[in-house]
């Protein structure tokens, strides 16, 4: 036998919650960075998202209550704000797609692995 439970330690209701992946800090203070209305974003054709053209602006925020995925946002914030979660500097490499298989199979000198025939007998 099993059992699933969900354990309920606190509930917030009408609260604004950020992706962990937006929030940084600096020494004891934590921030987000955020597109400002006068800054003009255009659409990107890669799947990196959009690009802007000048710096974000850093916004301090006091945040609260937090799980794996989302943390609340107490003060420094409001609704709509658009919050940058991710940043590719152009300076950097595109990621690379490795196609190679890495599957070894004992006694072939080939290293096995991808396309190929079989045929029965």
């Amino acid at each position: 036998m099993s059992v699933s439970a969900s354990i309920i330690v606190d509930v917030r209701p009408d609260v604004l919650l950020v992706s962990n992946s937006a929030i940084k800090s600096q020494n004891s203070s934590s921030y987000v960075e955020l597109i400002d209305d006068n800054n003009q974003t255009s659409a990107s054709t890669s799947i990196f998202g959009n690009t802007i053209n000048n710096p974000p602006r850093r916004q301090t925020i006091e945040t609260g209550a937090s799980n794996d995925e989302f943390t609340e946002i107490i003060s420094g914030l409001n609704e709509n704000d658009a919050v940058i979660t991710r940043t590719i500097q152009p300076d950097q490499a595109q990621p690379t797609i490795n196609q190679q298989s890495s599957v070894r199979i004992p006694g072939l000198q080939t290293g096995g692995g991808g396309g190929g025939s079989f045929r029965a007998r």
